[in-house]
C-alpha cells in the first residue's frame, strides 16, 4: 500500500505539470480546470490510507476524510473525489 500511495501521489502531481500532460491527457485536462487541485491529492491520500483495514476502502476513506475535514468548506468536493475514484479507475481513466 505504501508504494501504491507514492505512485498515486506521483501521478496526481504529473496531472498538474505541463511537461507530463501527454502521459495522462484526460486527467491533466480535468485537473487544469479544478479551482483547488490540491484537494485531489488529499482525496487520493485518504482513499488509499483506508486500504488494508477491511471493508470498502473508498467508503472508509470517505469517512476518514469527513472526520479530517469537518471544519473545512472544501470537504464536500474532496470527499466526492474520494468516493468517485473507483468509477474513474475502473474505466481506465485515472
Amino acid at each position: 500500500v505504501d508504494q501504491h500511495i507514492l505512485m498515486v501521489l506521483r501521478n496526481v502531481r504529473r496531472f498538474m505539470v505541463v511537461e507530463h500532460t501527454h502521459e495522462f491527457p484526460f486527467c491533466s485536462s480535468l485537473i487544469a480546470h479544478f479551482e483547488k487541485p490540491w484537494l485531489l491529492v488529499i482525496a487520493a491520500l485518504f482513499h488509499d490510507i483506508a486500504k488494508g483495514r477491511g471493508g470498502d476502502h473508498s467508503e472508509l476513506g470517505k469517512a476518514d476524510m469527513r472526520k479530517f475535514a469537518k471544519d473545512h468548506v472544501e470537504y464536500e468536493s474532496s470527499s466526492s473525489e474520494t468516493r468517485h475514484h473507483r468509477s474513474r479507475s475502473s474505466a481506465g481513466v485515472c
